[in-house]
């Protein structure tokens, strides 16, 4: 059963004004220091596959990104101070680990 256009219109509009407030909540949290992370690891042409934080404190963080080369990578991030990481290990699609 196809849903009317105007019902499919809605349920976009809907799905749009979403997304745009959960985007807000992430540009207003500050003090998230994994976010922080992220903006700081990032090179230009990065794109974020995965984002797990490995513990409840977040004190170790698993990163997937996909790199411009086309090659993902893991990446294993450790919290050495507050709000401060260190990349602990990185492993990249057809090469052996990295520490």
């Amino acid at each position: 059963m196809n849903p009317a256009p105007s019902s499919t219109r809605r349920a976009a509009l809907v799905a749009v004004l979403l997304l745009g407030r959960s985007g807000r909540r992430l540009r207003r949290r500050p003090d998230d220091s994994v976010l922080a992370l992220l903006r700081t690891t990032l090179k230009r042409g990065d794109r974020i596959v995965l984002v797990r934080a490995l513990d409840p404190q977040a004190a170790s963080v698993a990163v997937v990104i996909d790199t411009p080369a086309g090659k993902p990578e893991l990446r294993f991030y450790e919290q050495m101070g507050p709000g401060k990481y260190a990349l602990a290990h990185t492993v990249q699609e057809g090469t052996r680990s990295r520490t």
